[in-house]
């Protein structure tokens, strides 16, 4: 059985933006808990500071399910919906994104690991709507805050939590995170070896 990384195996501890839904915490638009993900094996080895963009800039729990809707392809102008009433809460959303990354020490962020195909958090699986037909147009999008977060710190490293499980786009991301803390510190190998996760 793996063992728990403990904060004394580690020089330092990284600071992650982390979606506060992996954190089990109730705020999921179904209201329903998350089931447990690798996340939780790892997350003594981390600081966090927890976000959830829909809750946050206050929407309840639970609530209808948004989505990413493209306003005009021409100017890859990107709304919030939601998917029945197509009440807009665009705007909502953008000033929530607005203030907290204003408000957020990025040189003491090291990296975020956000909710996999939300259409706030996803870094790269969100599902994209046309506004006239309704179709679906892809399925590789950024949530609206990742994407705010990406614009307002380029060089952060972002992983949702699925991909931790791949070895690799893991091993990458932990590189970064502890390049960001320290350039001389390399990500401990327990790290990798407590997930049982192989290339």
């Amino acid at each position: 059985m793996n063992k728990l990384i403990t904060p004394e195996t580690m020089e330092s501890k990284p600071t992650l933006l982390l979606s506060r839904c992996l954190n089990l915490e109730l705020c999921r638009y179904d209201g329903k808990l998350l089931e447990a993900t690798p996340w939780q094996r790892i997350q003594d080895c981390f600081q966090t500071v927890l976000v959830c963009p829909e809750v946050q800039s206050g929407m309840p729990t639970p609530r209808p399910p948004i989505d990413l809707v493209s306003a005009d392809a021409n100017t890859n102008e990107i709304m919030v919906l939601q998917r029945d009433s197509g009440t807009n809460h665009t705007k909502q959303l953008h000033n929530f994104c607005r203030q907290f990354l204003r408000e957020l020490d990025f040189s003491q962020i090291h990296g975020a690991i956000l909710k996999s195909r939300s259409p706030s958090c996803a870094s790269v699986d969100a599902k994209l709507y046309d506004w006239d037909s309704k179709s679906l147009i892809s399925t590789q999008e950024s949530g609206l805050f990742t994407r705010a977060l990406q614009i307002a710190c380029p060089d952060l490293p972002v992983i949702d939590e699925k991909r931790i499980s791949n070895r690799e786009c893991f091993e990458k991301f932990l590189n970064k995170v502890y390049f960001r803390l320290d350039s001389r510190q390399k990500p401990p190998q327990k790290l990798l070896n407590c997930l049982n996760i192989q290339k």
